[in-house]
């Protein structure tokens, strides 16, 4: 019932790194942002300028699990292209 992702370019097969809260919350600046969808760590450093909700609502969430906010947002059908999955983040 929540938007999906795309499947990720094909990769060789490894396990994809893991990241603390602590961790993703480094990144909270328009030169280096990344958000948490659905335990997938994203950089979307580059979508910022074409977000279509704009830059601040993506910076609203830097550093920080946005997946009930996008999920409130955006169409059950939506499907969201991975900008740049960087791993996944561990339960805090």
């Amino acid at each position: 019932p929540y938007p999906q992702f795309a499947p990720p370019p094909a990769a060789p097969m490894s396990m994809p790194k893991t990241y603390t809260c602590a961790e993703v919350a480094q990144h909270t600046t328009k030169e280096d942002c990344w958000v948490v969808v659905n335990n997938q760590v994203l950089d979307v450093t580059s979508f910022l300028d074409d977000h279509p909700g704009g830059m601040l609502a993506m910076l609203s969430f830097a550093g920080k699990d946005a997946t009930d906010e996008l999920n409130m947002i955006h169409p059950e059908d939506c499907t969201i292209v991975p900008l740049g999955v960087v791993g996944c983040r561990r339960q805090c």
